[in-house]
């Protein structure tokens, strides 16, 4: 079996042609080049682009030798012209909804073959409408460390920069202005002035004290990081549908290091409402933190979230 991988188009006039190359065994990967995003919002421009990579991806599929290949992706966008095209050659189309909803989401269902639904609403739904071709899958992901002896505090190395600031942190692994009910969370902040909040960013995400910004970190330096935080935090606005149908991968970070959750009731949370602490107000997501900052240390429910996150790891 031979694998063809696609990167994101890059602009032809910024990036230079990025060759075909085997990135693992029996796995190929490519770089196709267009002429930009934005021109698709001419009349003309989605459907000339996408010729134009399609036969990029023509030529690779041939040189490859592939037979009866099979078009795995993701929500494009503004490129769904490409998956029409695809599959007027006679690829057999696979989409994958990662999100739900999204701008162009039925367009991908009602041309593909079959769709792989991560968020359970959006497969209810989709289901609904579309029948025996949609197929709810789990979120796997891929995890640095379930070892549960080393997902305790003592087993890492808390980064400095984390280290300098004073407990407890409530930890968010994002940056909080794409997400974040920004309101809410201020106003939790400033009656809890001693609670600080972490999360990634140059810039703070409002102006106060025990607001802290950290630079990016790998995947593998996560559990780290991680272990430096009192609770893990999700306090999303909930009143996106982008957000409340979200499946969010940082839950089964924190989850792999058994650390107390407090979010906001997003629906694929609902899973684990035993070991996740919810509110939706300030007032409600003050009392959450206080119950997860006072969980034992020694609760069932730490290893009950390790179990989750081996349960979704793929290794």
């Amino acid at each position: 079996m031979k694998v063809l991988y696609s990167e994101n188009p890059a602009s032809l006039l910024r990036h230079r042609e990025r060759e075909i190359r085997e990135v693992e065994k029996g796995i190929f990967g490519f770089g196709p080049r267009f002429f930009g995003h934005r021109l698709n919002s001419l009349p003309f421009m989605p459907d000339l682009q996408a010729k134009f990579l399609v036969r990029q991806i023509m030529e690779h599929v041939e040189r490859l030798q592939l037979s009866d290949p099979i078009v795995i992706y993701p929500n494009m966008g503004q490129l769904l012209p490409v998956c029409q095209q695809l599959k007027s050659k006679g690829f057999q189309l696979v989409f994958v909804c990662l999100d739900f909803p999204s701008s162009v989401l039925e367009e991908h269902v009602r041309i593909a073959d079959k769709t792989l639904v991560i968020p359970k609403a959006g497969f209810h739904r989709l289901k609904a409408k579309f029948g025996e071709k949609v197929y709810l899958i789990p979120q796997s992901v891929r995890l640095p460390d379930l070892d549960p002896a080393s997902a305790s505090k003592n087993g890492r190395n808390v980064p400095p920069d984390l280290e300098q600031i004073p407990h407890p942190r409530l930890g968010y692994l994002g940056v909080p202005q794409d997400r974040l009910n920004l309101a809410v969370v201020e106003k939790l902040l400033r009656n809890h002035p001693d609670w600080q909040f972490v999360s990634f960013g140059t810039e703070k995400c409002m102006d106060l004290p025990n607001v802290h910004m950290l630079p990016w970190r790998a995947q593998r330096e996560l559990p780290d990081l991680i272990a430096g935080f009192d609770v893990g935090f999700m306090p999303y606005d909930c009143s996106s549908d982008m957000n409340f149908y979200c499946v969010p991968l940082k839950t089964f970070d924190y989850f792999a290091a058994g650390l107390p959750v407090v979010a906001t009731p997003i629906v694929h949370l609902w899973d684990y409402k035993e070991l996740v602490y919810f509110g939706d107000t300030p007032d409600e997501l003050a009392e959450a933190a206080t119950s997860a900052l006072e969980e034992p240390t020694g609760s069932p429910k730490k290893a009950q979230r390790i179990a989750v996150a081996e349960e979704h790891s793929i290794g």
